[in-house]
């Protein structure tokens, strides 16, 4: 361990390990610490959602979590031990990203794939390691961490809280974390069944007062089991799983024959938010930040994306190349994120666990007869599709968005599409990946921008005119002609139908040196 970092990372659960991935991308140095003696052995969260896959992509370690994966190819309903309906998840959206699936892939092996990653970039975290205070000194911080019982003092410019749901740094600054707690206590376990469900699918049992739902997991009968627990349990401290399994089978009406459990916890659901995503150089990231039901499988992937949204900012400052007030667009753009979907998760949380008679009424019928039905039409299905998968999420008519080109404006993510370069189709993610040794990109279609200085901020890409583009583009929604500038995080930071080079200028030079 060093004595000086530029930043220090408080947590090394994914939320953590991206943002430390995401800073050695731009060579900025770091320390990232956990309590734990190493990656979490616990599945936790178990959905990836496209948006995260889409990251995975551009660190090149998408093929890796696809091969060690469970696609989940639709939900099944069961009411009274029968199967009563299914909605397919199959081509959800294949012109909306290249991951248009559920993958099931649970939260351990996601922390696993990125320390690997980070040891293959020569980078360690400093396990069995906390933060134990911190004091502000000048423009730095002298940051108190205990490793095996041993008090270290390093000094850093920057403090991020990756450390969860209970963060220590959130108590320490005394940053306000409001919200409420549900009253329901639920259960989680990973375990075998030998009972006949759908394999490969989500099976989501409905009960007049509870429900109870299996994620298929890598491995013959293995599944991840989670549901809410009847009332008298609310109130006793220890409750074995023989219980909750004995529950369940009575609740299902279906006996599923529970064996070689290998995790079980039972647990109380959050639902708060912090006061603001930053407090002077102290950032906050996913749980730390924001906690909610596991409805739609969204924390884990916010998280990440928390993180994939602060570290090139931060490296940019760091770095020198960007203006400090880069990164008051940190709060900006996510605390939106992060009110939608406490509310958005509150809502579906809700329509599933009270037991009013038009809750009751939702979970056991309305939403299982008429879900499937929905899920058939097709433009419904990519609107559900957009709303789970994270792909919608955009950073429109915040201060780092500038124009409008078509139907694509300034601060959306830039679409997936396939172009043709050199008579060969090409993902333009990939085209992305390979070009970002720079911070930016500047996409030029069917504009000439060879007076455009090229520079140490940004490539150029020049996409080719022809038919085939012409179609690609369109469809997408972009106008004839565009210039944008693609920021690191793949989202369209300017945008304009011409080339105007003082624009684009005066756009890059708001927030860099």
């Amino acid at each position: 361990m060093q004595s000086n970092y530029p930043v220090v990372i408080c947590g090394a659960g994914p939320t953590g390990l991206m943002l430390a991935a995401q800073l050695q991308r731009f060579n900025t140095n770091f320390l990232i610490i956990d309590k734990k003696p190493a990656p979490t052995t616990e599945s936790r969260a178990v959905v990836v959602q496209a948006r995260s896959m889409e990251i995975y992509e551009q660190m090149n370690l998408s093929d890796e979590i696809i091969a060690n994966a469970v696609k989940a190819d639709g939900i099944c309903f069961w009411r009274h031990g029968k199967k009563v309906s299914e909605a397919r998840f199959e081509n959800l959206g294949n012109d909306i990203t290249p991951f248009d699936f559920v993958i099931i892939y649970e939260q351990s092996k996601n922390e696993t794939l990125l320390y690997h990653y980070l040891q293959q970039h020569n980078h360690e975290v400093e396990w069995n390691t906390e933060l134990v205070s911190y004091k502000e000194d000048e423009n730095k911080f002298i940051v108190t961490v205990k490793q095996d019982d041993k008090e270290i003092e390093v000094t850093a410019e920057y403090i991020i809280a990756c450390d969860g749901g209970k963060s220590t740094v959130r108590e320490l600054t005394a940053m306000e974390f409001s919200g409420g707690t549900y009253e329901n206590v639920f259960y989680v376990a990973d375990t075998h069944i030998t009972a006949d469900v759908c394999e490969n699918s989500i099976n989501f049992f409905v009960a007049d007062d509870t429900f109870n739902l299996l994620f298929p997991m890598v491995g013959e009968k293995r599944y991840r089991v989670i549901g809410i627990l009847p009332k008298q349990y609310y109130h006793q401290e220890k409750i074995s799983f023989d219980e909750v399994s004995s529950q369940v089978k009575k609740d299902a009406e279906l006996d599923l024959g529970f064996y070689n459990t290998q995790w079980y916890s039972t647990y109380r659901l959050h639902h708060k938010k912090i006061k603001a995503f930053s407090k002077g150089n102290i950032f906050f990231c996913g749980d730390a930040a924001h906690v909610h039901s596991p409805a739609g499988g969204q924390g884990m992937n916010t998280g990440l994306q928390d993180a994939y949204n602060l570290a090139w900012k931060l490296a940019l400052v760091i770095n020198g190349t960007a203006k400090k007030n880069l990164l008051d667009t940190y709060h900006e753009e996510r605390n939106p994120i992060a009110e939608s979907l406490l509310k958005t998760t509150d809502r579906m949380f809700t329509s599933m666990s009270k037991n009013s008679k038009l809750n009751i009424f939702l979970r056991m019928y309305l939403i299982p007869n008429v879900l499937p039905s929905l899920m058939k039409v097709q433009a419904l299905r990519k609107e559900f599709f957009k709303m789970i998968s994270q792909t919608e999420i955009n950073y429109v008519h915040k201060s780092s968005s500038k124009g409008q080109a078509g139907k694509i404006k300034a601060g959306m993510r830039f679409p997936y599409l396939k172009l043709s370069i050199d008579n060969k189709e090409v993902s333009v993610f990939h085209l992305i990946r390979d070009k970002a040794n720079k911070p930016f990109l500047l996409f030029c279609y069917n504009v000439d921008a060879s007076t455009f200085q090229q520079n140490n901020l940004l490539n150029i890409i020049q996409i080719e005119k022809n038919n085939f583009n012409d179609e690609a583009l369109n469809k997408a929604g972009f106008s004839n002609s565009f210039v944008c500038i693609l920021r690191p995080d793949n989202y369209i930071g300017y945008i304009s139908e011409t080339f105007k080079q003082t624009e684009i200028s005066q756009y890059l030079y708001s927030f860099i040196n």
